[in-house]
């Protein structure tokens, strides 16, 4: 079963903010401007009536629960409602340019955020700003090692100051080599995965940069 077929029927922050931008007039255009996760900058959720009122004062910064990509079609549900402005529903979600996707996965490639990691850039973005940097590793580790990345490398020079955050500290001589492969042994062990050789050389991307040898990163991982 898909997510909008799961709320089908449902009254949620979500299914609210869909009617909130069917409301014809001056309120609704300006509604339709919004994303879901700028919606919240303008209006307040009243939870009694389970709706969304125009906020009176104050500022609130728009936050989305954190979904990870192992999330699948909830993943790309997030990743679409910090871009798509004004949907009327999860039709107009899988809607690009006047084509309905048949998936949430397909429209986010329609828009161009698949290419060049853009939903990786997106989440681990979107989990700088409120996960510690452990849990940055984690997630950068179930990426790397259960998602396509075409360019980690470049992901990795993005966010390694947000992963790489609480290492210095630890690490003798903090290089930008020994944080990568204290980062690695931490997320990497987390998993439980077998740390080998060769799947150092699929996921690190300093082993390129140093051109260290995988067996020798494989050394300092397993120490």
């Amino acid at each position: 079963m898909t997510v909008g077929a799961r709320a089908a029927g449902e009254v949620t922050t979500l299914t609210q903010f869909f009617k909130a931008n069917r409301v014809e007039g001056r309120e609704g255009d300006e509604t339709r401007k919004l994303t879901y996760q700028q919606f919240s900058h303008k209006f307040v959720w009243n939870v009694k009536e389970k709706k969304w009122t125009l906020r009176q004062r104050g500022l609130s910064i728009g936050r989305m629960y954190f979904i990870p990509p192992t999330a699948g079609e909830s993943f790309y549900l997030h990743t679409l409602l910090t871009v798509v402005q004004g949907p009327k529903s999860f039709c107009d979600l899988r809607t690009y340019q006047g084509i309905v996707y048949p998936s949430l996965k397909e429209a986010c490639r329609a828009h161009g955020l698949l290419a060049d990691d853009g939903e990786w850039r997106l989440c681990l973005n979107d989990a700088s700003q409120m996960q510690v940097a452990w849990k940055l590793r984690n997630l950068f580790a179930s990426i790397l090692l259960f998602c396509e990345l075409s360019s980690p490398e470049a992901i990795w020079d993005a966010f390694r100051a947000h992963i790489c955050d609480d290492l210095r500290p630890r690490v003798a001589n903090p290089t930008p080599e020994r944080l990568t492969i204290t980062a690695y042994s931490c997320s990497i062990k987390h998993y439980r995965t077998p740390v080998t050789p060769s799947k150092i050389s699929r996921a690190c991307p300093f082993q390129k940069k140093t051109r260290w040898p995988s067996t020798a990163i494989h050394s300092l991982l397993i120490n």
